[in-house]
Order: structure tokens, then C-alpha cells, then sequence
């Protein structure tokens, strides 16, 4: 996959990563999220990933991104479900993208991001927002569909805010955006693989 000039331009580039993109020469996707990676621009990449990521893409990255964070929320409200159930429902609809699982995990989501105000702003608020985004990346309705451009960089952010409010050390911050940007990288490696090897 390469990465145009005019692609950033038509799908709103920030003026910093445009300038950036210009300042060196490689064009490849993969290639750029992986320098991306490297340098530490985790918004960039997020933001890149996702308009490139179809909606199966979004959600598993959404998920995912949740996923790393649900234990803070998980270990303060050990009997509170919601947002766990929420990131559940999002995969169900990955699996069977039915009227009814699309139904319920926008049910889901919306418990979950009641959950979310037990400690809004805090380590274990942020976690269950993540799980509610996920879940609502899912449901396929036109509110959805706008939440999916932004989901997995608001998951990701959310995931460092919350260890940061844990009071975690800005190393793990970083370790953890690292490591949710990778996991969307080999999510699209895959993919191009797979169109590679279908096609040959």
C-alpha cells in the first residue's frame, strides 16, 4: 500500500504529520507506521491506521485497545461487568454482524460508558470508556460509523491516559501505546498479505 500526498491531503492530515511525511522519502504504509512506531508519534499512527483499516479492522483494533486497560477498571469493580460484556459484544458482532448482537452491543456500550462515570477521568474510567468505544464501533448505525474514524486512537489515548491516572511511570504510558500501534500494524500486515497471496 503507498501513502500519497494527496491521500493525507483528502482525508484532513494534521499540518505537523503532513510535514513530517514530506520531510522523508518513503511512501509505504507499512514502512511509515513502523517509522512512526519508532519515533514515538503513537497519535500519528493511530490516526493513519484507522482511515486505512476496513470496519472489522477498527473494531479488533478497538477491542484490543480496550482490552489492555480493562484490568484497571476490573481490579477496583471486580463484580461490575459492563465494560468487559461491552468489549464481548463487539466481538460478537465480528463473528455475526446481526441486527440483534449490532443491537446489543450498542446496549453494551452504553453500560459500560455508565460505568465510566463511577470514576470519570480516573485509570478505571478511561478503561470503560475504551470498552464502550469498542462496543459502539460495532453497531453499524450512522453515530457508529463516526466513532470508527477515531476509535482506535481514542482507545489507545485512553489506554495511556488510564495507566498514567494509575499513577503508572510515563515509560509504561509509552510501552503500552507501542505496543496497541503494533498489534494494528500486523493486523494490517495480515490483511495485505492475505490480498497478496489471493490474488497470486
Amino acid at each position: 500500500m503507498k501513502l500519497t500526498k494527496q491521500w493525507l491531503k483528502k482525508h484532513d492530515a494534521c499540518s505537523e504529520g503532513y510535514d513530517w511525511y514530506l520531510q522523508q522519502k518513503e511512501t509505504d504504509l507499512i514502512k511509515i507506521l513502523k517509522m512512526l512506531l519508532k519515533q514515538k508519534h503513537f497519535d500519528w499512527g493511530n490516526w493513519l491506521i484507522t482511515k486505512k483499516f476496513d470496519r472489522v479492522q477498527r473494531i479488533k483494533y478497538a477491542v484490543y485497545s480496550a482490552k489492555q486497560v480493562l484490568h484497571i477498571f476490573e481490579k477496583k469493580y471486580p463484580d461490575d461487568k459492563r465494560p468487559r460484556n461491552a468489549s464481548n459484544a463487539a466481538i460478537r458482532c465480528i463473528k455475526n454482524n446481526t441486527n440483534k448482537n449490532r443491537f446489543d452491543a450498542r446496549d453494551a456500550g452504553a453500560d459500560a460508558g455508565s460505568a465510566a462515570w463511577y470514576d470519570a477521568g480516573s485509570g478505571a474510567g478511561y478503561a470503560a470508556w475504551s470498552a464502550g468505544y469498542a462496543a459502539r464501533s460495532a453497531t453499524g448505525s450512522a453515530t457508529g460509523s463516526a466513532l470508527l474514524v477515531s476509535l482506535s486512537a481514542r482507545s489507545a489515548r485512553s489506554a495511556g491516559s488510564a495507566l498514567s491516572a494509575a499513577r503508572y511511570a510515563g515509560a509504561v504510558r509509552s510501552a503500552i501505546e507501542f505496543k496497541i500501534l503494533k498489534h494494528g500494524i500486523s493486523l494490517l500486515q495480515r490483511a495485505t498479505n492475505n490480498k497478496t497471496n489471493t490474488r497470486g
